[in-house]
């Protein structure tokens, strides 16, 4: 409590200095104010402040952010390790997902899917767009193709006063794609061998419409495929964008977006399990990865819907130039693991069929082991999620006698609904072992013949019902939020401050399902939370800046019980841009932590014994990172990343899946500008990622593994086309990459194949 109390304080001293601030410049305000009204000459010149633009990029160098502080900013100038993947790095490293290319960022670890781990924190999905939330349902793939978007942003650890209550390890923000000024339209073909096979094709058309002021940006995906071992994979992405610019100078705008994803695809290999020695057994290594004992008939399916309307204006007002941003936004969900599968404990049994015991008591080299067996349970999940919001801001840069601000207000107002819920059926296998009734093998050539024949729909029809439960609770939700942050600049911007805070307000109303999918009010939860961010930015010399932050972010309570989940960040760092940003480098040590995790604690015999869930666990992330995007001479690119971090509960046990070691990588590529292969690049990458858990608990490590991929491309010089070649998994590494459970592993993909072809019009 007195934690909380001292950082509302500090949120309320620094409001006070920030309102004794805007009320000394009402009479320069209104003195500005009149002279509009007069008719004055002088047009206003609208400001970008809520856009990105590649006019400023350097090879796969990056300057600009729009998420790390909610508005287009130099990243030098941001108290914060912000880095930011361009739209030349994504078409070398042929991303096609979100994951693609954020696996060449120091702190993350790719799983699966679209899950992955930032700063030792467990992300699902990227639910940030342009800065602002833009939430996808979680599903098992990213809603989107990279074909919607131009830049990726990856801003580390949490912040607050930008987004309220997020992911300690901090956000992924998509940066869109926007009409642009001159008429443009490319067609792209893919097509993929080996784990993904696809044939994938993208029209991108951009332009204005004549003289009237209008432009229009129209992207369409569609991408028809399956995985080596027969799961589906299809995908279909439209973008539509269209701004309207008017005014003096075209100083103001509205625009209209549209986006639609749609996913079909099976992900379910099967169960792959850890023995007691911590490996995998033999007949799951080598081809083993292009190996299912699930039925091939699961699938996800998803659709995923949003809208966005809005408007933009600059005025010239209280002594500076303002940018004022009103936008509507409505995103709908649908879709689940509509036919899936799992399956439960997994034994080991001897010639005779009894039961020498599971998979961590036995090891799969004991010559007593015959036969591994476990259950099968067919799942059928329904699910969406349905969000609307508005967001309105205000940024002003004026001067006040020596210092220069950026100033920031917002407001958000936002309500959504979600539902999750899910029935299934337990399989029968009537020539299991007495010891182990409706069992099946998951040795190949056994699991193969016992699962002939079965499908989703024969389970559903033999096993009757077997359970009906609700996951992520139905509920209901919605909030306010205002904030606050000011960017205060001295000698040129060689010394910065930023200052600011955030009051979130939030209302949550839960409901009891039953088996009717009737529902029955809850209780009905109210949380709010003050967050706020004080960092300081020096420059000693041009191009090198030090910074330092303290920012904080939070959860809320699950319940009138629970108390909000705090968390908080003191991070120190260095960034460069140098040599007119053909380097440009972030590194920083930063110590993290998440307070009131619920956690079971033991209940004294006398109350019972068993556990109690209370919020008295922590989560804790230690560490240090590197990041660096370098151009060293010309046609030679480079992005390098390295971190070393520890991420701990309260008891000292990591969490999974992340990097418990040194986690490095490297994309480097050269383009010939002269000579025979003029126009010929070449490129490869390489991926160390660090030993981690495999499950909740730590009872087994996923050893480190290194991934090498490679890039030929060639673009005939003052032409308007290109091909791309990239191997995936060169050497055809057998890793392990994620795993729920001690018997739910997943493998690194086979060696791959993509070609790509682009022309321009």
């Amino acid at each position: 409590m007195n934690r909380s109390m001292s950082r509302i304080n500090k949120m309320r001293n620094y409001l006070s200095l920030l309102l004794f601030t805007g009320v000394s410049s009402v009479s320069v305000f209104a003195q500005a104010s009149a002279t509009s009204e007069t008719g004055s000459d002088e047009e206003v010149v609208a400001l970008p402040v809520f856009e990105v633009s590649t006019d400023q990029d350097r090879g796969y160098g990056s300057t600009h952010s729009l998420g790390g502080s909610r508005v287009n900013l130099q990243i030098k100038e941001i108290p914060g390790s912000i880095i930011s993947l361009n739209e030349q790095f994504l078409k070398d490293v042929a991303a096609l997902e979100v994951n693609d290319a954020i696996d060449y960022v120091s702190g993350i670890a790719t799983r699966d899917g679209a899950q992955y781990t930032l700063r030792g924190y467990a992300q699902l999905g990227v639910n940030y767009r342009d800065g602002l939330p833009d939430r996808e349902i979680g599903l098992n793939t990213a809603a989107n193709d990279a074909g919607s978007f131009q830049r990726l942003e990856v801003i580390k650890g949490p912040a607050g006063i930008l987004f309220g209550s997020h992911s300690m390890g901090g956000v992924v923000n998509r940066i869109s794609k926007m009409p642009l000024s001159k008429p443009r339209t490319m067609v792209q073909v893919g097509v993929s061998g080996g784990w993904d096979e696809f044939i994938r094709g993208m029209v991108d058309t951009t332009g204005p419409l004549g003289q009237t002021g209008l432009s229009h940006r129209l992207v369409l995906v569609d991408r028809e495929g399956e995985k080596s071992w027969g799961g589906e994979d299809t995908r279909r992405t439209a973008v539509g964008v269209l701004t309207y610019d008017f005014g003096k100078q075209k100083s103001q705008r509205v625009w209209y977006r549209y986006n639609y994803f749609e996913y079909k695809g099976d992900s379910e290999q099967g169960w792959n399990f850890i023995d007691k020695d911590d490996v995998l057994p033999d007949f799951f290594l080598g081809d083993g990865r292009d190996y299912t004992n699930f039925p091939d008939d699961s699938y996800v399916t998803q659709s995923t819907r949003s809208m966005e309307l809005g408007y933009r204006a600059s005025v010239d007002a209280l002594g500076g130039k303002w940018t004022v941003r009103l936008m509507g936004r409505k995103n709908d969900n649908w879709g689940d693991k509509s036919r899936s599968y799992s399956g439960g404990t997994v034994r080991a049994f001897d010639a005779n069929g009894n039961v020498l015991g599971t998979n961590r008591e036995i090891s799969s080299k004991d010559p007593r082991v015959a036969d591994w067996r476990t259950t099968l349970i067919a799942r059928d999940f329904e699910s969406f999620r349905n969000d609307i919001a508005g967001y309105f801001d205000a940024v002003g840069e004026y001067e006040i006698g020596p210092s220069a601000h950026t100033l920031v207000f917002s407001f958000d107002a936002r309500e959504s609904e979600q539902r999750r819920t899910f029935e299934f059926w337990n399989a029968k296998f009537p020539n299991a072992p007495a010891s182990a009734p409706n069992t099946y093998s998951l040795i190949p050539e056994r699991s193969k013949v016992e699962l002939e024949g079965v499908t989703f729909e024969g389970i559903k029809a033999a096993g009757g019902v077997g359970g009906f439960t609700v996951q992520n609770a139905p509920v209901d939700t919605a909030g306010q939020a205002y904030a606050l942050q000011d960017n205060i600049s001295f000698l040129k911007k060689r010394l910065i401050f930023v200052a600011g805070g955030r009051y979130d307000n939030n209302k949550n109303e839960g409901y009891r399902v039953n088996r009717q999918l009737e529902e029955t009010p809850n209780a009905v939860i109210k949380k709010n939370a003050w967050t706020y961010k004080f960092g300081v930015v020096v420059e000693p010399i041009r191009g090198l800046g030090i910074f330092a932050q303290e920012a904080t972010t939070f959860n809320p309570g699950s319940s009138e019980m629970f108390p909000n989940q705090e968390g908080k960040i003191d991070e120190l760092g260095v960034k460069l841009d140098f040599d007119d940003s053909n380097l440009v480098a972030t590194a920083s040590v930063f110590d993290m932590e998440l307070t009131n995790v619920v956690t079971p604690v033991a209940r004294p015999p006398e109350q019972g014994g068993g556990t109690v869930n209370i919020p008295a666990g922590t989560q804790n992330t230690k560490g240090w990172e590197l990041d660096v995007s370098w151009q060293p001479v010309r046609g030679l690119n480079m992005v390098l990343a390295y971190s070393d971090l520890t991420s701990v509960n309260e008891r000292g046990l990591p969490f999974r899946g992340v990097p418990q070691s040194a986690t490095y990588s490297a994309f480097v590529k050269y383009t010939f500008t002269s000579t025979i292969l003029n126009g010929v690049g070449l490129g490869a990458s390489f991926k160390h990622t660090g030993s981690r858990t495999g499950d909740s608990t730590a009872t087994f490590w996923i050893p480190s593994d290194e991934v090498t991929n490679l890039t030929v491309s060639y673009a005939k010089p003052k032409s308007n086309w290109s091909i791309q070649a990239n191997v995936i998994n060169v050497f055809d590494t057998d890793a392990l990459r994620s795993s729920v459970s001690d018997r739910n592993l997943t493998a690194w993909q086979p060696i791959t194949y993509r070609l790509t072809f682009n022309q321009t019009f």
